[in-house]
């Protein structure tokens, strides 16, 4: 416990408050804390795990405070939340004090409340505003914008604000290991259990309110109706895991076994995968950006898939008789993929080269 005098700066509205502050650090109050005029008005004893004890407790006294870095430490303060925050007296030029307008992390907390709820959900998240920027000066309008360090995905949702503004198409890509959350911390209770459903959740949470905003302002200016303007901003994305091939080692190297162990090996697609995970690896293999259009149709209750306008044709579904294979040669497209186990029969096998020979001879066709 530490006893807090009375003085002590505080940056937010007036207000009482008693009982414990929530967060990553629990804080206990012991009988009330009273913010008015920008300052804590009485003396107040708080109770927390706090890992600058001494330091909190020697600044209180008046004596000099320095960080393990050997910065001073000038103040400690109260912020908004009612939680205690320090200043360090700065060596060196900061990057805000070249980028004056650039909110600091307390800005950038209130941005993960207002789209999660919770500003502790995420430890130390960067403004929006800093990737856009940056974004804007370094980009034009079509750019592919790479972040190899998502985190809470800011940089995602400063591209989608850009485009908003300036009309533009740019695409973002985000990366990050699945970390585990702390099972005490706000990010874990609130569900999420990885870094990666952090980000997840907050694109889907900023593309909604990004488009909802522009159709606000685009129909007060005049320029569109709702429906016009859910044609214009592209907020959608796709989430993408690093996984092992989807195929049997004998698929890539069937000279190595013997031919017993060919017979025992009738399917040389791993028995755990999806049709989706086929799909991705044949559009990485053929050519497809991983963000190409892709259209789910039905034909004879079977699934197709076309990806980016005809460009790929897939169908991974068992038992593809002679007619479903026609529909798709039919449809001719640059490559048709399927699995060598979905053929119906002996029949569909022997037919399978005819029909494209037939109705879409310029076709690759490729059997997993």
């Amino acid at each position: 416990m530490i006893d807090f005098p009375a003085g002590i700066r505080y940056e937010g509205e007036d207000k009482v408050m008693m009982g414990v502050i929530e967060g990553a650090e629990k804080v206990t109050i012991y009988g009330k804390m009273v913010f008015r005029d920008g300052v804590l008005k009485e003396p107040v004893t708080l109770s927390a795990g706090w890992t600058m004890k001494n330091m909190i407790m020697d600044w209180i006294k008046g004596i000099p405070v320095y960080d393990l870095k050997g910065q001073r430490i000038t103040e400690f303060f109260f912020k908004s939340n009612g939680k205690l925050y320090s200043k360090k007296e700065l060596t060196t030029q900061s990057i805000k004090s070249v980028l004056k307008d650039i909110p600091d992390t307390q800005k950038a907390r209130l941005e993960i409340e207002a789209l999660l709820g919770n500003q502790d959900i995420f430890s130390y998240p960067k403004t929006y505003i800093l990737p856009k920027l940056f974004s804007k000066l370094s980009t034009d309008k079509d750019s592919i914008i790479l972040d190899f360090f998502s985190g809470s995905a800011t940089t995602a949702h400063a591209v989608m604000q850009l485009n908003a503004e300036d009309g533009g198409n740019r695409k973002f890509i985000m990366v990050q290991l699945p970390e585990l959350t702390d099972e005490k911390s706000e990010a874990y209770k609130a569900g999420y259990k990885t870094i990666c459903e952090i980000g997840k959740e907050r694109i889907r949470r900023a593309g909604k309110k990004i488009k909802e905003e522009l159709a606000v302002k685009q129909q007060e200016n005049g320029l569109f109706t709702k429906q016009e303007e859910k044609q214009t901003l592209d907020v959608g994305f796709r989430v993408l895991k690093l996984d092992s091939s989807n195929m049997e080692d004998i698929y890539y190297s069937p000279a190595e076994y013997n031919q017993q162990t060919l017979f025992t090996k009738t399917e040389s697609v791993k028995s755990d995968r999806t049709s989706e995970d086929l799909l991705f690896q044949v559009m990485f293999e053929l050519g497809a950006t991983l963000d190409s259009k892709i259209e789910q149709i039905e034909i004879e209750g079977k699934t197709i898939y076309n990806v980016a306008n005809n460009y790929l044709i897939a169908c991974f579904d068992n038992e593809i008789n002679d007619s479903v294979v026609t529909a798709i040669a039919k449809m001719q497209p640059q490559y048709a993929v399927f699995r060598d186990s979905s053929m119906a029969d002996d029949s569909t096998v022997t037919n399978f080269e005819q029909i494209f020979k037939t109705y879409s001879p310029n076709t690759t066709t490729k059997v997993l």
